[in-house]
């Protein structure tokens, strides 16, 4: 019902539910009583609510592909369709994407919408605003949403021992290795599988031109170099 109606806002050491109207009941605590003016709620009037994704304080890697998620209510009483929603990250990086949103969410429903994808590039803590954008939503007090995650940085690349022989003689290729990390040695320069961990390898007989790509890793993280 709009106008003018009371609130009341009380804390007690004690729960005791049946006391609500009996102040002198309460065991130690305070009763705050207020005046609130209930108005209509507008035509059009857009939030978001919360953060689903990424999830508050989660941790991932440095550059790892992340999704931006949100949930979306509509405060007010017509249907909202055709907006955007922002997402913008400030920490060691920064960064903002958004999505235009062609659906439709019904007065007082919500919904949950992806904004797109993200990856810091540098390791540390971020924090994420999601937002929308509404023609007509002139309530600001209820647009954004907030949230924040981690991510690990990413260890050095590796310096790489390269080896010249003749044809048919052994070579024998390594990592310039540093504490605490792992490697992983690839044939290709964009991931796969890879197939062997130690520092140093012998390539017997070796026949013609060989190249290899080698990752550092962080055992604590698992996160990997470039």
């Amino acid at each position: 019902t709009t106008g003018l109606t009371g609130m009341r806002i009380r804390n007690s050491a004690v729960y005791y539910p049946y006391y609500f109207y009996n102040c002198s009941n309460l065991p130690d605590g305070e009763v705050e009583d207020y005046v609130v003016n209930i108005v209509p709620k507008p035509a059009t009037d857009l939030g978001a609510t919360i953060v689903t994704a990424p999830s508050y304080n989660s941790y991932a890697c440095a550059d790892a592909v992340t999704t931006v998620s949100a949930t979306i209510f509509n405060f007010g009483s017509a249907t909202a369709s055709n907006f955007y929603v922002y997402a913008t990250y400030s920490g060691p990086a920064t960064g903002t994407i958004y999505t235009h949103y062609t659906g439709t969410i019904n007065s007082l429903s919500s919904g949950t919408i992806t904004i797109g994808t993200i990856n810091p590039p540098l390791g540390g803590t971020y924090r994420l605003l999601v937002y929308t954008v509404l023609s007509g939503d002139t309530i600001n007090i209820n647009d954004t949403a907030f949230s924040s995650f981690n991510m690990y940085g990413l260890p050095d690349r590796p310096t790489l021992k390269p080896d010249t022989v003749c044809p048919g003689h052994d070579a024998i290729i390594g990592i310039v290795s540093a504490p605490h990390l792992n490697y992983r040695w690839y044939t290709a320069p964009n991931g796969g599988s890879y197939f062997y961990t130690d520092t140093t390898m012998t390539l017997y007989s070796l026949s013609a031109d060989t190249l290899f790509y080698v990752t550092a890793v962080d055992p604590g993280t698992g996160c990997e170099s470039i």
